[in-house]
């Protein structure tokens, strides 16, 4: 499994830090607040995907506060809207793989 990545951008537009955080450690209410956000059936789509984070962005807030504790409100704005998402699609990755994992009894 590889690990969700978040990236934190400094005022020279580089990267300045990045956040990660291993899918297999994901709690089970930060799976449930992602599935309550996330329709997972269209992963696919990255226009589906920007505007569920945009109609939830207060979640998509508090779940990304949950997976990286340490965050703060101020690196939160200082990350862009790709790395968002490609950490929502990376997120949906390991929930899907975990569950598919607890359903082949692993």
């Amino acid at each position: 499994m590889s690990e969700i990545r978040l990236d934190i951008y400094g005022k020279d537009g580089k990267v300045e830090k990045t956040y990660t955080k291993d899918g297999y450690n994901l709690l089970f209410g930060t799976v449930e607040d992602f599935l309550s956000i996330i329709d997972p059936e269209k992963l696919n789509d990255t226009a589906a995907i920007v505007e569920m984070v945009r109609n939830g962005i207060s979640e998509v807030k508090l779940l990304l506060k949950d997976m990286f504790p340490e965050i703060t409100d101020d690196e939160l704005k200082r990350t862009s809207v790709d790395g968002i998402v490609r950490c929502i699609v990376q997120t949906a990755t390991a929930v899907a793989s975990t569950l598919k994992n607890l359903k082949s009894g692993n």
